[in-house]
């Protein structure tokens, strides 16, 4: 503060002035973390041919005005620090585990790896069974 005393500023009074600043809409304020990567994203964004770089980063609400990132930004971002949680239960009572997972990275990665988890435990099965009349 110029005076050689440090000033420590918390996380949460830091969150409380940038809701003050932004407003309350999560997707639309800043995100504490500004250096982001956007692999995956660019990925998803190109299998479907779909354009995705810096110049269309405005226009998808990923930076303000200032060029700061949002964050839908950091959700959509290699560092996105949410996690997704599935977990698979013996039975119908839902008392046992079998397994659990949580996965990480951008949303989109951890959508595709769900989605793959998902089907490995919620595999379709039909039986055929072929009915002879005898005479």
């Amino acid at each position: 503060n110029g005076n050689g005393h440090e000033c420590k500023t918390s996380e949460r009074a830091i969150r409380q002035m940038i809701i003050e600043t932004d407003g309350d809409s999560y997707e639309r304020m800043r995100s504490l973390n500004q250096e982001l990567s956007f692999e995956a994203a660019a990925r998803e964004f190109r299998a479907r041919n779909v354009a995705f770089d810096i110049n269309h980063f405005k226009t998808l609400h990923l930076v303000n005005e200032n060029g700061v990132f949002s964050n839908l930004a950091l959700l959509l971002s290699d560092q996105c620090i949410h996690t997704i949680k599935a977990a698979v239960f013996e039975g119908r009572d839902k008392s046992v585990f079998k397994d659990r997972r949580e996965f990480v990275g951008s949303l989109f990665t951890q959508l595709n790896d769900a989605f793959a988890y998902i089907s490995q435990y919620n595999r379709v099965r039909a039986e055929y069974s072929v009915c002879t009349a005898l005479i």
